[in-house]
Protein backbone atom coordinates (compact mmCIF):
# COMPACT_ATOMS: atom_id res chain seq x y z
CA UNK A 1 0.00 0.00 0.00
CA UNK A 2 2.78 2.41 0.94
CA UNK A 3 4.63 1.75 -2.32
CA UNK A 4 1.46 2.54 -4.30
CA UNK A 5 1.14 5.89 -2.47
CA UNK A 6 4.80 6.73 -3.11
CA UNK A 7 4.54 5.81 -6.80
CA UNK A 8 1.29 7.78 -7.07
CA UNK A 9 2.95 10.84 -5.52
CA UNK A 10 5.86 10.74 -8.00
CA UNK A 11 3.47 10.25 -10.94
CA UNK A 12 1.40 13.25 -9.79
CA UNK A 13 4.55 15.34 -9.27
CA UNK A 14 5.80 14.53 -12.78
CA UNK A 15 2.41 15.44 -14.21
CA UNK A 16 2.12 18.84 -12.51
CA UNK A 17 5.76 19.81 -13.05
CA UNK A 18 5.54 19.33 -16.82
CA UNK A 19 5.78 22.62 -18.73
CA UNK A 20 2.58 23.67 -20.47
CA UNK A 21 2.90 24.57 -24.16
CA UNK A 22 3.32 28.34 -24.59
CA UNK A 23 3.97 29.02 -20.90
CA UNK A 24 7.46 29.56 -19.56
CA UNK A 25 8.19 28.39 -16.03
CA UNK A 26 9.18 31.36 -13.87
CA UNK A 27 11.64 31.17 -11.04
CA UNK A 28 13.01 33.87 -8.79
CA UNK A 29 16.24 33.89 -10.81
CA UNK A 30 14.35 34.55 -14.08
CA UNK A 31 12.76 37.78 -12.76
CA UNK A 32 14.66 41.08 -13.08
CA UNK A 33 16.12 42.24 -9.76
CA UNK A 34 14.84 45.76 -10.49
CA UNK A 35 11.24 44.76 -9.73
CA UNK A 36 9.79 45.57 -6.32
CA UNK A 37 8.87 42.55 -4.12
CA UNK A 38 5.14 42.92 -4.89
CA UNK A 39 5.89 42.91 -8.60
CA UNK A 40 8.18 39.91 -8.16
CA UNK A 41 5.34 38.08 -6.42
CA UNK A 42 3.03 38.92 -9.32
CA UNK A 43 5.63 37.61 -11.77
CA UNK A 44 5.90 34.36 -9.80
CA UNK A 45 2.13 34.04 -9.66
CA UNK A 46 1.85 34.55 -5.89
CA UNK A 47 -1.64 35.69 -4.94
CA UNK A 48 -1.93 38.79 -2.80
CA UNK A 49 -4.40 39.09 0.08
CA UNK A 50 -7.07 41.65 -0.82
CA UNK A 51 -8.69 43.53 2.05
CA UNK A 52 -12.39 44.40 1.76
CA UNK A 53 -13.37 47.92 0.80
CA UNK A 54 -13.88 50.27 3.74
CA UNK A 55 -17.18 52.08 3.24
CA UNK A 56 -16.83 54.33 6.31
CA UNK A 57 -15.81 57.80 5.21
CA UNK A 58 -13.26 59.56 7.34
CA UNK A 59 -14.28 62.87 8.79
CA UNK A 60 -12.53 64.60 11.61
CA UNK A 61 -13.41 66.97 14.39
CA UNK A 62 -11.94 70.50 14.39
CA UNK A 63 -8.32 70.68 15.58
CA UNK A 64 -7.74 66.99 14.73
CA UNK A 65 -4.03 66.24 14.16
CA UNK A 66 -3.62 62.45 13.78
CA UNK A 67 -4.93 58.99 14.61
CA UNK A 68 -3.25 55.69 15.36
CA UNK A 69 -4.22 53.44 13.73
CA UNK A 70 -4.92 55.78 10.84
CA UNK A 71 -7.85 55.62 8.42
CA UNK A 72 -7.57 52.50 6.19
CA UNK A 73 -4.39 51.35 7.97
CA UNK A 74 -3.94 47.58 8.42
CA UNK A 75 -3.04 46.49 11.97
CA UNK A 76 -2.30 43.09 13.47
CA UNK A 77 -4.88 42.79 16.25
CA UNK A 78 -2.41 41.15 18.62
CA UNK A 79 -0.12 44.19 18.32
CA UNK A 80 -2.88 46.76 18.83
CA UNK A 81 -2.55 48.07 22.38
CA UNK A 82 -4.50 51.33 22.05
CA UNK A 83 -6.27 53.79 19.82
CA UNK A 84 -4.74 57.25 20.03
CA UNK A 85 -6.27 60.45 18.67
CA UNK A 86 -4.22 63.66 18.77
CA UNK A 87 -5.51 67.21 18.58
CA UNK A 88 -3.87 70.64 18.30
CA UNK A 89 -5.80 72.13 21.25
CA UNK A 90 -6.65 70.62 24.66
CA UNK A 91 -9.67 68.33 25.00
CA UNK A 92 -12.18 68.29 27.84
CA UNK A 93 -14.66 65.79 29.28
CA UNK A 94 -16.81 64.01 28.08
CA UNK A 95 -14.53 63.17 25.10
CA UNK A 96 -14.71 59.47 24.24
CA UNK A 97 -13.93 56.77 21.68
CA UNK A 98 -16.18 53.89 20.58
CA UNK A 99 -14.88 50.99 18.44
CA UNK A 100 -17.30 48.83 16.44
CA UNK A 101 -16.74 45.57 14.58
CA UNK A 102 -19.71 44.41 12.53
CA UNK A 103 -22.16 46.75 14.34
CA UNK A 104 -21.02 45.41 17.72
CA UNK A 105 -19.29 47.63 20.28
CA UNK A 106 -15.93 46.01 21.06
CA UNK A 107 -14.38 48.83 23.08
CA UNK A 108 -15.46 52.19 24.49
CA UNK A 109 -14.05 54.89 26.73
CA UNK A 110 -10.88 56.92 26.58
CA UNK A 111 -8.55 58.97 28.74
CA UNK A 112 -7.38 62.49 28.02
CA UNK A 113 -3.60 62.91 28.19
CA UNK A 114 -1.92 65.12 30.83
CA UNK A 115 -1.40 67.94 28.33
CA UNK A 116 -4.97 67.50 27.07
CA UNK A 117 -4.07 67.12 23.39
CA UNK A 118 -4.59 63.35 23.07
CA UNK A 119 -7.44 60.94 23.64
CA UNK A 120 -6.30 57.37 24.32
CA UNK A 121 -8.38 54.19 24.46
CA UNK A 122 -6.06 51.57 25.96
CA UNK A 123 -6.46 47.81 25.63
CA UNK A 124 -4.71 46.43 28.70
CA UNK A 125 -3.35 42.98 27.93
CA UNK A 126 -4.35 43.10 24.28
CA UNK A 127 -8.13 43.14 24.65
CA UNK A 128 -8.66 42.65 20.94
CA UNK A 129 -7.06 39.19 20.90
CA UNK A 130 -8.45 38.29 24.33
CA UNK A 131 -11.96 38.70 22.93
CA UNK A 132 -11.11 36.50 19.92
CA UNK A 133 -12.00 39.15 17.38
CA UNK A 134 -11.60 38.28 13.74
CA UNK A 135 -9.93 39.83 10.75
CA UNK A 136 -12.15 42.61 9.47
CA UNK A 137 -12.96 46.28 9.47
CA UNK A 138 -12.97 48.16 12.77
CA UNK A 139 -14.83 51.47 12.89
CA UNK A 140 -13.68 54.21 15.27
CA UNK A 141 -16.22 56.85 16.31
CA UNK A 142 -15.28 59.62 18.69
CA UNK A 143 -16.55 62.73 20.44
CA UNK A 144 -13.91 65.44 20.83
CA UNK A 145 -14.96 68.05 23.35
CA UNK A 146 -13.04 71.28 23.84
CA UNK A 147 -13.04 73.51 26.94
CA UNK A 148 -15.51 76.37 26.54
CA UNK A 149 -16.73 74.89 23.24
CA UNK A 150 -19.06 72.16 22.01
CA UNK A 151 -18.33 68.50 21.34
CA UNK A 152 -17.60 67.42 17.75
CA UNK A 153 -17.92 64.00 16.20
CA UNK A 154 -15.37 62.23 14.05
CA UNK A 155 -14.89 58.80 12.55
CA UNK A 156 -12.51 56.57 10.64
CA UNK A 157 -11.92 52.85 10.13
CA UNK A 158 -8.96 50.49 10.00
CA UNK A 159 -8.30 46.89 9.04
CA UNK A 160 -7.73 44.48 11.91
CA UNK A 161 -5.82 41.37 10.90
CA UNK A 162 -5.69 38.29 13.11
Amino acid sequence: MASVLVLGFFAFRALVSRPVDGLEAKTASSIPASLAPVEQNRQLGVKEYRLPQISVEEFTAPNFASASPAHKEAMVLGDLKNILLKFSVPLAAPSKIIVLAGNKVVAAGGEISADGTALNLSFAGGAFTARNLQTGIYEVYYDACFAGDACYKGQHAFYGIQ
